[in-house]
């Protein structure tokens, strides 16, 4: 009984002097400093004069700064998820949208002392994002060259030239045989794509098509226009010089049955049966091969058209 009071009293006596101990260990974090002075500085890239929104990147980077702070939470308005960092020079490509956009970029700042002192602010950016081909597109159509890759018109393939309905994908209307338009001034013309942006179409004299599509972009709107007829309707074969023009890529909605990727000819670039039209889809593509689409939306319409790698 004495041995279990001793023991019990031992034990007190230590709780009381490590409580005691405990006691005299004094902690304190300091005052809470509350940010201050915040800014955001946006540095587009490329801007200039004549590119106020920038080069085309979508690149942009932001300096940020203020007085007592540890932390920055930034929302770059662009739909993703904020971005917690110690970094004061931020980089952010904006390129879910082609165009130009301005976005409401939110950077809060957290003190030095601890997470509840806090200043935030809003600041916009307008930002330009040019459409950016995939790599693997551009090489297949200009072998990445600045000379170009040459292209011709399949005329062995069934459907080198092709018609369907403004709603559909396919040639459902009408497609070529192999061999169907020879003579027309069609299979001869070699088209070139240079990886600058630069189209060739060496005609070796004519060209087929609509005559009065040739007649509005050939001939100031008089028809017919030098050529003669390609046998039926208004095809027309037209008597005219290689040209050149500009061509640039954009994104197609069509992405589930082409490969998303247009071509869009400054006038009158254009292959195949000439119509007018400067928006060509790639519907297929391989190193050798190329398969298009036009709308002719004013009439209802698509064209169709089977390139093949000049040798």
């Amino acid at each position: 009984m004495n041995t279990k009071i001793k023991i019990l009293a031992i034990i007190s006596v230590a709780s009381i002097i490590g409580f005691s101990s405990c006691q005299k260990e004094n902690y304190t974090l300091g005052p809470f400093a509350t940010p201050s002075d915040l800014t955001i500085v946006p540095t587009l890239k490329g801007q200039a004069d004549t590119l106020p929104n920038g080069d085309g990147s979508g690149t942009v980077t932001f300096s940020i700064t203020a007085k007592d702070a540890a932390l920055y939470k930034v929302d770059f308005g662009d739909g993703s998820s904020p971005v917690i960092t110690q970094n004061t020079t931020l980089t952010k490509t904006y390129s879910k949208q082609v165009g130009t956009f301005t976005y409401g970029v939110s950077v809060t700042a957290y003190g030095v002392a601890g997470s509840t002192p806090t200043v935030s602010k809003t600041d916009s950016v307008k930002v330009f994002y040019a459409y950016h081909v995939p790599a693997e597109i551009l090489a297949m159509v200009t072998n990445n060259s600045t000379t170009g890759k040459r292209w011709v018109i399949d005329s062995t393939a069934s459907g080198n030239v092709g018609l369907g309905p403004g709603d559909s994908y396919y040639p459902d209307w009408y497609s070529a045989a192999p061999g169907d338009k020879a003579g027309l001034g069609l299979y001869q013309n070699v088209y070139t794509f240079t990886e600058n942006g630069i189209f060739v179409d060496s005609t070796y004299g004519q060209m087929f098509g609509n005559v009065n599509a040739f007649a509005d972009d050939f001939n100031n709107g008089v028809t017919p226009p030098p050529g003669k007829f390609g046998g039926y309707g208004d095809d027309w074969t037209y008597y005219g010089p290689a040209y050149s023009t500009k061509y640039t890529f954009a994104g197609a909605d069509d992405a589930n049955v082409s490969t998303g990727v247009s071509i869009i000819f400054e006038k009158p670039g254009s292959v195949g049966y000439y119509l007018g039209t400067q928006v060509f889809q790639i519907l297929e593509i391989t190193d050798s091969t190329m398969w298009l689409r036009t709308p002719k939306t004013d009439w209802g319409q698509a064209w169709y058209v089977k390139l093949k790698a000049k040798k």
